[in-house]
């Protein structure tokens, strides 16, 4: 197709006139379409972007976040041993309903984080590779599972932390295994 001038087409006749007009307003109007699709793609892309920045930060809040708790777990099963280690040993009675501090420590020990960490030490039992600081956190570890019954696991009402917590018992118990089969 012959392009003309804007001048050059003035000077057409006019049936000749009309038809190069309205071909260029078709172009016109598909490139105004083009441009229109164009900032839609671009909105979305910056919508996509800023959704994905507040996504990463927010991930990055939860992860500072649970290293706190998993700081303040930690700290709160070193608690539960030191308190365990000064009370004299007695033969405990069958507890019929769930204290609340055992429901408090079932959900401290119900964490992805311990779990992970179980499941390291496991492994790392398996090979008989535990160093005596880990062994130590294997002690802690059993000493609180310990002083939480069936029962009292069974009064937890969110099913994935006494599954969890359920899990992480069997853990400790196949981590002692492994160290006394030593």
């Amino acid at each position: 197709m012959v392009k003309l001038t804007l001048e050059q087409i003035k000077k057409l006749p006019p049936e000749q006139r009309i038809k190069f007009l309205k071909i260029i307003e078709e172009k016109r109007k598909k490139e105004i379409e083009e441009a229109e699709k164009l900032v839609e793609k671009s909105e979305t892309e910056i919508k996509e972007k800023k959704v994905r920045t507040e996504e990463e930060e927010t991930r990055e809040k939860e992860k500072r976040e649970i290293r706190a708790i998993a700081t303040g777990r930690e700290e709160a099963l070193e608690k539960i041993v030191e308190e365990t280690e000064a009370k004299e040993e007695e033969p405990k009675a069958p507890i019929y309903g769930a204290p609340l501090e055992a429901l408090k420590n079932i959900y401290q020990l119900a964490t992805k984080d311990v779990y992970s960490s179980l499941t390291e030490l496991r492994n790392k039992a398996a090979q008989g590779e535990l160093s005596r600081e880990e062994e130590k956190r294997v002690n802690s570890y059993y000493e609180a599972f310990s002083q939480i019954t069936p029962v009292q696991a069974a009064y937890v009402r969110d099913d994935n932390a006494r599954v969890t917590f359920m899990k992480e018992k069997d853990l400790v118990e196949q981590i002692k295994k492994y160290q006394s089969g030593r």
